[in-house]
């Protein structure tokens, strides 16, 4: 299908934004079927768009090809309104299903493919074989995606698999967020709420001197918020839920006192959590006893 003008440069603008090396002239020419002449002007239209900004042209390196500095790509992803953000930065197929999953996880409403179609602006078969991809991934942490009329696309499985889960397709998409927040407008599991709660446990990083690790600071948050919402979604208490650690002291009293909704159970899990996030600890531990046995205790934990 032959593309509009309009269409030429948002594209390569899109492809410029996505290159984190050198985009050569043959790439673009074939990755958007167009000729050498259609190419240069569209490039001729993204350097005005530049110039209207009071920077330099796209950049040029001799047998290597073109890229943007990061004060261009942030003036370029400012020119543009939030739903045209998700043609200019391609989600992979692995971001996408990350996306599914956690917002699957989040959500209060029923999400169809048309939920996605919209979001990610892909077609309904890309959003299949996404679902269906996503499903083996699932399996491996014994959870199914289902389907029904009534709830819409959800997951089943234990509530701790699930958050389990969660941790690990959030870690994937973590990056992107911090770099385009403004993608994630429309997401569950960024709401106002989460950002509450994230904003709160980086207080408390900061006054109790501690650093943890942003990524899991900002996926617990998440996952508080879910809690609080839905307090039919708590964890089934365990032999693990009930060891609580010297070095969980801070934690525990943090979650404890500033989340009254939770439950002992989920009081530990938090803490926790939180507490293997730190970024380092103040003293080593030198006994090899001692390391088997924390690290038999953080398997099973």
């Amino acid at each position: 299908m032959k593309l509009t003008e309009t269409e030429r440069i948002s594209m390569i603008v899109k492809l410029l934004l996505a290159n984190k090396t050198y985009l050569d002239m043959n790439e673009i020419m074939g990755v958007m079927d167009i000729s050498r002449r259609n190419a240069y002007y569209a490039l001729d239209e993204v350097n005005r768009i530049l110039d209207k900004g009071s920077l330099n042209p796209i950049h040029t390196a001799y047998g290597k090809g073109m890229y943007l500095d990061e004060d261009q790509k942030n003036y370029l992803m400012g020119q543009f309104s939030r739903s045209d953000m998700f043609d200019i930065y391609s989600f992979s197929a692995d971001e996408r299903e990350a996306c599914y999953y956690c917002e699957m996880f989040c959500c209060d409403r029923q999400l169809k493919i048309t939920n996605f179609e919209e979001l990610f602006k892909i077609s309904r078969y890309t959003v299949l074989s996404d679902i269906n991809d996503l499903k083996e991934k699932a399996s491996s942490f014994e959870l199914t995606i289902q389907y029904s009329s009534h709830a819409g696309y959800h997951v089943s499985g234990k509530e701790i698999n699930r958050r389990k889960a969660f941790m690990s397709f959030f870690s994937l998409i973590y990056s992107i967020y911090k770099e385009r927040p403004g993608l994630f407008d429309e997401f569950s599991f960024l709401d106002k709420g989460t950002m509450d709660i994230y904003q709160e446990m980086n207080a408390m990083s900061k006054s109790e001197t501690e650093d943890y690790y942003d990524c899991s600071v900002l996926a617990l948050a998440s996952i508080l918020n879910c809690v609080k919402k839905h307090p039919e979604k708590r964890i089934i208490p365990t032999r693990a839920m009930n060891y609580q650690p010297e070095i969980w002291n801070n934690e525990q009293a943090y979650i404890s006192r500033q989340f009254p909704f939770l439950s002992d159970n989920e009081v530990s899990y938090f803490a926790c959590y939180l507490s293997y996030s730190r970024m380092g600890q103040s003293q080593g531990v030198k006994s090899s006893e001692k390391i088997t046995h924390a690290v038999k205790r953080m398997t099973e934990i």
